[in-house]
């Protein structure tokens, strides 16, 4: 069961306030790809960017077995570095890091233990929220590429 489209704030409130001491976006996306929540400055192009490594790693191969390990997944986007990670296993934590450093960890940390603990109070121990209020761009994940010109990948093991 879906909750009240209203109840997506919390997500919304949770982006918001990861953004500053080093994060200048938060982006919550489900496991449908579509985008939860977003905060802080990101282009749409960069929204599309991130929103296909996410499709990617839903398809079962290597960075798969990486996020839902608890590990996160980095890589260049510009001149910053966004950081995936899996909350809940069933949606996805991504920060655009803009100064790394401890303060930004700790944020990014944040993030994805409120991420955690929000969707165990809305589903409880279902873990896989149905989609989001809709958001996201109007290309499906199939037509989004991977890696975008400008977009360098690497792992991060915590």
């Amino acid at each position: 069961m879906s909750p009240d489209p209203g109840r997506w704030t919390q997500f919304e409130r949770a982006c918001a306030h990861a953004v500053g001491g080093g994060i200048t976006a938060a982006a919550l996306i489900d496991r449908d790809a579509n985008v939860v929540a977003l905060a802080g400055t990101l282009a749409d192009t960069d929204v599309r960017a991130i929103v296909g490594v996410v499709s990617e790693s839903l398809k079962g191969d290597e960075l798969a077995r990486v996020l839902f390990s608890g590990a996160s997944f980095e890589f260049a986007l510009d001149q910053h570095t966004v950081s995936i990670r899996v909350a809940a296993r069933c949606v996805f934590v991504a920060v655009v890091i803009s100064d790394a450093s401890v303060a930004s960890d700790l944020r990014a940390e944040a993030l994805h233990l409120e991420t955690e603990r929000i969707v165990r109070e809305l589903f409880g121990d279902e873990r896989s929220p149905p989609g989001g209020p809709g958001g996201g761009s109007a290309s499906g994940p199939a037509e989004l590429p991977l890696l975008e010109l400008g977009v360098t990948p690497g792992v991060k093991r915590n």
